[in-house]
């Protein structure tokens, strides 16, 4: 190969070499100018203008606010079912001890065949401080053993001669608006104008009682160990 020949060869590629550079240059520097005005065009816009950041940041606030609530209702609820525990509690102890106090007061089977126990029984003549004639004062000490709160109690009887003659029947002896608690005692007494004198019987057949729960008088007839009183 000649010499200009040579020359001419050299300087070509010299120039294709040149021009290839540039090219690639050039296309690099295209990229970095759309990667920027990409990354500048997209750092121009605040996600939290857009619907969708909006929306996940609501939802996000609302599942806070539920937790707050529930766990607010979780507090609560655990609170009551401890109160409701502890009332339990007492009212289980305050029932052991009524069934005690009762247990401790009512004799078995008494409920059905006696509500009431005739703990003493008297008959007395009073003078009339007003009028003329006497008062007969039938006193009776009774014990509750029916297992209810008795609210009433009327006994009713005859008054008698020695012989069995009726002098004046159906007298009655009550005691009204009481609360005459189980196992306890109470006295019903009442001073009757009804003919007798000294040395008559009182002789007591049958009583009705009203309990708290029940506004149905019930009839109990005496049993055998109530007998008869003489009247002083």
């Amino acid at each position: 190969m000649k010499d200009d020949d040579l020359l001419r060869s050299v300087t070509a590629h010299v120039h294709m070499g040149k021009f290839a550079i540039t090219a690639i240059v050039t296309a690099i520097v295209a990229v970095l100018i759309f990667i920027g005005a990409y990354v500048a065009g997209r750092m121009t816009v605040n996600p939290a203008d857009t619907a969708e950041y909006q929306d996940v940041t609501t939802r996000i606030a609302n599942a806070k606010q539920q937790t707050e609530v529930n766990k607010d209702a979780s507090r609560q609820s655990a609170d009551q079912l401890k109160e409701l525990q502890e009332q339990q509690q007492t009212a289980d102890k305050q029932l052991q001890e009524a069934k005690q106090e009762y247990e401790r007061y009512v004799p078995a089977g008494s409920v059905a065949d006696q509500p009431l126990k005739v703990e003493s029984f008297d008959v007395n003549i009073v003078p009339n401080e007003i009028g003329s004639g006497t008062y007969i004062h039938p006193k009776f000490v009774v014990r509750n053993t029916s297992g209810h709160v008795i609210t009433k109690i009327e006994i009713i009887g005859d008054i008698v001669k020695p012989d069995g003659t009726v002098v004046d029947s159906d007298q009655s002896v009550s005691a009204d608006d009481i609360r005459f608690l189980p196992g306890k005692t109470a006295v019903v007494a009442k001073e009757l104008i009804a003919k007798g004198a000294a040395g008559d019987l009182f002789r007591p057949k049958h009583y009705y009682y009203q309990t708290y729960s029940d506004s149905q008088f019930k009839n109990v007839q005496f049993g055998s160990d109530v007998a008869a009183k003489v009247i002083s």
